[in-house]
């Protein structure tokens, strides 16, 4: 039985020598977003995020709700995703609530974690997210989608200087 548990120990320590780089491995991660679609894996807010979150949508919310003034993390959904290697998960937030949607487009957040807490390194508005496989200083690209009556916008997002920025910008034409 001893032999066992060491063949068992050495082999983890073989497949994974960083238990940190593969801490997304042995669990799917969600990876695209649908503004209109549920998240996969959902994730509760932590409360630092969600003061976060009702700054940034302070001056879009319905301004004659009274809910409005007590969003809770029901207003948005989150999952846990792998930005870099090694570092703690980040979550991609998007708005549940119709009072921050527009017509086929709504508000997605980025959180990144460290250990001093989490900051926003991206919000845009969009269709749709995608956490891509492709990487900018280590950290993983973002696509986001949105469409109009007649085309479709895409835009490739790099990690530079703390932030996700508009690396690539497309407009396609919406074929009939």
């Amino acid at each position: 039985m001893q032999n066992h548990m060491l063949c068992v120990v050495v082999f983890a320590l073989v497949w994974c020598p960083n238990p940190a780089w593969c801490q997304s491995s042995h669990t799917l991660e969600q990876t695209s977003f649908g503004l209109e679609e549920p998240v996969e894996h959902p994730v509760p807010l932590p409360q630092a995020v969600l003061e976060k979150l009702r700054a940034e949508t302070r001056d879009r919310i319905c301004p004659n709700s009274k809910a409005a003034k007590d969003s809770d993390d029901s207003w948005f959904a989150a999952s846990e995703v792998t930005l870099r290697r090694g570092e703690l998960p980040a979550l991609v937030v998007k708005a549940e609530n119709a009072c921050l949607r527009g017509a086929n487009i709504g508000p997605f957040w980025v959180f990144r974690r460290s250990k001093t807490g989490y900051e926003i390194v991206l919000s845009e508005s969009a269709l749709g997210l995608e956490v891509l496989n492709t990487r900018t200083n280590g950290y993983r690209d973002i696509r986001l989608s949105a469409a109009t009556a007649r085309d479709v916008l895409i835009g490739v997002y790099r990690f530079r200087n703390g932030k996700y920025t508009v690396a690539i910008k497309r407009t396609r034409p919406i074929s009939q």
